[in-house]
């Protein structure tokens, strides 16, 4: 998996997150011209989480493992009880 730019990064996760997860909506709830200022919220049910793909990928040093780790904090938010995270 080659990822160069943010939106390698974004088409990538967006990707995963519809094939792992096809019942998880992804949501645009802010946005503007940069995409560092885009903030998404993936729901499924009665469980929200809210992130920036551009922080995400800002901060990684390793993307492949940033999406793993992103993608297992969705699973197991998704699958607790109904406990705030």
């Amino acid at each position: 998996m080659t990822m160069t730019t943010i939106h390698d990064f974004i088409k990538v996760l967006n990707d995963l997150i519809c094939e792992i997860f096809p019942n998880t909506e992804i949501i645009g709830i802010s946005g503007s011209d940069y995409i560092k200022d885009c903030i998404f919220e993936l729901r499924e049910d009665n469980k929200r989480l809210q992130y920036s793909p551009y922080s995400l990928f800002n901060m990684s040093e390793n993307y492949e493992e940033t999406i793993e780790a992103f993608l297992l904090q969705w699973e197991n938010y998704r699958t607790k009880n109904n406990n705030v995270m």
